[in-house]
């Protein structure tokens, strides 16, 4: 998998390499020596004001390129001005064209989204008032910082928006609470998806509508609130502060919320049974909201199943200052919601009212950035400080620059880089991934590529969907190179070593390989390969391996019309599954067998 930077389009950058700008009078690398001094983010504009956007983004990018190679001390503050200055410097019909267009590959564009997305004529940058502008490049941390949170799916034309009309309203706050403001300016630039925060109540009765923006910021910023809160919201990092600007409480909630739940936060999973279960929806079926009022006292007043008792807990943590992650996940036996939250020693505490006995192997929760899936695992990689760490950001000055140089095909220069990276911090997936990438297109020897894949995989075995990953794509090459069998080996060292730890990587990974002798293989053949892989993962992925391999794989089945097949692949599944009695799977497979006429 190639990694290229976003939007970077610099190839003509090689022609200007021998040339210089002017700024102030001074001709050879005019940025380095005041990259420092308070000057510097006034004579940025001022060279933005007097030869344009893209001038200076070039006149930023040699002196970072020279900068970098000289090991000067100001290697990444001039980094992250030429990177935000890249961004800045495209013009807004392109970029949000482009947007547009990466969106709905990934399917990601979703029915609450506005039919058409404005652009203003000019870049992107100019959407940046003065004042913004020179607060922000005077702040090298939090260039930093926010460049390496940025997502291609944040739609900047909002977010600056948003960024700048903060600042205006708010100057002093707004310094005050930086990582705030940036992280409602990234959750806040596109709407909720109608499947948000879960897809059982319907939009009439708790329409996706974020507070907004300025009601967030004015809400968390308040001196009266603090008294409130469980956690100090400026001490919050960017990363986490994304996890608590999601608010869609009323005030009337927000009220109802100070006055009655009193929960100790060293105890704050046990908000989650404030909300006592209704045993009789579960028994009758009723999985989707049955009232007309899905507020928190509601909620409450009419007890609730897992995924009211989850919203209503995460809502509430939001509420009283603790960033909170509502997860839905598959178990033994059915399905079930939990949260978590971040507890006011500053850990993720990720399994309240998670039900250990049941085994509900992960979960998976919205990124309020994204809005996309992420699971609980990740959730809990970010959270051990590692993206908040001086060996991650110095690892992540060499990554840039590995992208750099391989997209301008200095490989030798982009090999240098990536190798850097990677011994900075070893922990870096996507450094290895350039750094294996680059390696391929210098055309070393395939000894040498897998023993890159080796490093990879020994310095991410901590980290097992990291791990997952690299497996996967070492076979990817392994097939490439003709070595079929080493990649079947690969490929079941993925299932044999998450089956009962992570089950659900394991599960992904026999999808996979499913899905491929589905297309390729003999109706024999594909049966033998289900049934391996069903006793491979053995009872231990439970209701997940029902929804994402069988019944897909009796899909295939019927579509081909060859039922007696379905017939023996779900009798197969249900032997070894071997669900409780009553239980969610049982029920699930009972439905698959009568629609099969068993």
């Amino acid at each position: 998998m190639r990694a290229i930077l976003r939007n970077t389009v610099i190839i003509w950058i090689l022609a200007l390499c021998g040339c210089c700008f002017s700024v102030s009078g001074k001709q050879e690398h005019p940025w380095v020596g005041i990259a420092n001094a308070s000057v510097f983010p006034q004579k940025l504009w001022d060279h933005k004001d007097q030869h344009g956007w893209a001038s200076l983004r070039n006149s930023l990018f040699l002196d970072a390129k020279y900068s970098y190679e000289s090991r000067l001390p100001v290697a990444e503050r001039l980094l992250y001005c030429f990177l935000w200055v890249d961004l800045l410097y495209q013009s807004e019909s392109d970029y949000v064209a482009q947007w547009v267009e990466k969106m709905g590959d990934a399917n990601r564009l979703h029915a609450n989204m506005p039919a058409n997305i404005s652009f203003n004529e000019g870049a992107l940058g100019d959407r940046l008032s003065k004042p913004f502008f020179n607060y922000f490049f005077s702040r090298g941390d939090l260039l930093r910082s926010t460049y390496n949170q940025r997502d291609p799916s944040d739609l900047m034309t909002e977010s600056f928006a948003i960024l700048d009309r903060l600042y205006s309203k708010n100057t002093y706050l707004f310094k005050q609470y930086p990582e705030l403001a940036w992280a409602i300016a990234l959750v806040h630039d596109v709407p909720p998806p109608p499947i948000w925060p879960h897809p059982q109540v319907g939009e009439s009765v708790l329409p996706r509508v974020l507070r907004t923006s300025d009601e967030i910021f004015a809400f968390f910023t308040n001196p009266r609130s603090a008294s409130w809160f469980h956690s100090s919201i400026k001490r919050l990092s960017l990363n986490e502060s994304i996890f608590l600007v999601d608010l869609i409480v009323t005030d009337s909630e927000v009220d109802w919320v100070r006055k009655y739940i009193t929960t100790h936060p060293t105890e704050y999973g046990e908000v989650y049974d404030l909300v006592e279960y209704d045993h009789q929806r579960l028994r009758s079926g009723q999985f989707h909201w049955i009232y007309n009022d899905y507020s928190l006292p509601a909620i409450k007043q009419a007890g609730g199943i897992c995924v009211d008792q989850a919203y209503f807990a995460s809502q509430v943590g939001k509420v009283q200052g603790l960033p909170t992650i509502e997860f839905l996940g598959s178990g033994m036996d059915g399905r079930h919601a939990w949260f978590g939250y971040l507890d006011t020693r500053g850990k993720w505490q990720m399994d309240a009212g998670r039900y250990a006995d049941q085994r509900f192997v992960t979960g998976y929760a919205f990124n309020p950035q994204t809005w996309n899936f992420i699971s609980d695992h990740d959730v809990a990689y970010l959270s051990e400080g590692y993206r908040k760490s001086n060996s991650y950001f110095a690892s992540q000055v060499h990554y840039f620059w590995a992208r750099l140089y391989s997209y301008l095909d200095e490989l030798e220069m982009a090999e240098k880089a990536g190798g850097s990276a990677v011994a900075v911090d070893r922990r870096n997936a996507e450094a290895w991934t350039v750094l294996i990438d680059v390696r391929k297109r210098l055309n070393v020897p395939r000894s040498r590529i897998d023993s890159s894949y080796r490093s990879a995989l020994t310095a991410l075995r901590s980290y097992s969907d990291l791990e997952a990953r690299f497996l996967s794509e070492f076979a990817v090459f392994l097939e490439e190179t003709g070595r079929e069998n080493s990649a079947k080996i690969e490929r079941n060292r993925i299932t044999y070593k998450n089956k009962n730890s992570r089950s659900d990587l394991a599960i992904d990974n026999a999808v996979t390989v499913l899905e491929a002798s589905m297309k390729e293989d003999s109706r024999s053949a594909q049966m033998y390969v289900y049934r391996r892989i069903i006793h491979q993962l053995g009872a231990q992925g439970g209701i997940q391996i029902l929804d994402d391999l069988v019944v897909p794989f009796l899909d295939h089945l019927v579509k081909k019309g060859r039922i007696g097949d379905a017939k023996s692949a779900v009798l197969e599944a249900e032997k070894v599954l071997s669900p409780a009695i009553g239980s969610q799977m049982a029920k699930d497979l009972r439905g698959v067998k009568s629609q099969l006429g068993l």
